[in-house]
């Protein structure tokens, strides 16, 4: 299958992207295989330790090719054992590890804790931008604001990531 991938042992910026070939993944238990159908770059996610080195050990370089982007829209095509939240057909958003590779693939797999039901609402492109921002949203309200269940919070102003 067709992906954007890194074959350099350098690191670098998006100069280093190309079109790679790889294998199509298949899940394992607890995975599921997800068939993209838009994916976003987090920004700056090329410069981030995660992206080129296993889980941020700089002394371990990841395995080329490395595919970046990891935030994704997409309709599962298949699950591994113990999968249960979701099933084939399942149109999903989500935002996969950043210490694995990402989803600038025509498959990629992705943990069921990782993704959520595309609202209907939502198209494909827009929600695979969505879950980097909504997140970040979702920490400031309820990890940083302590927000509780019966809290009303007004928001005046909201701007985007940048």
């Amino acid at each position: 299958m067709k992906a954007i991938g890194i074959l350099s042992e350098n690191i670098g910026g998006p100069e280093l992207l190309e079109v790679v070939e790889i294998v199509k993944p298949v899940p394992a238990a607890g995975e599921v295989l997800l068939r993209v159908k838009a994916a976003a770059l987090t920004p700056d996610e090329l410069t981030w330790p995660e992206t080129w080195y296993n889980h941020g050990d700089s002394a371990q370089p990841r395995s080329r090719p490395i595919i970046p982007g990891h935030e994704v829209s997409g309709v599962i095509e298949a699950v591994g054992e113990e999968v249960t939240a979701f099933q084939v057909g399942d149109e999903v958003y989500g935002l996969p590890r950043f210490d694995h590779d990402g989803v600038w693939a025509e498959y990629a797999i992705v943990t069921p804790d990782r993704i959520a039901r595309r609202p209907r609402s939502v198209s494909h492109d827009e929600s695979a931008a969505l879950a980097l921002s909504a997140l970040t949203a979702w920490q400031a309200l309820f990890k940083k604001g302590n927000l509780q269940a019966g809290q009303r919070i007004l928001i005046h102003g909201p701007l985007g990531g940048w």
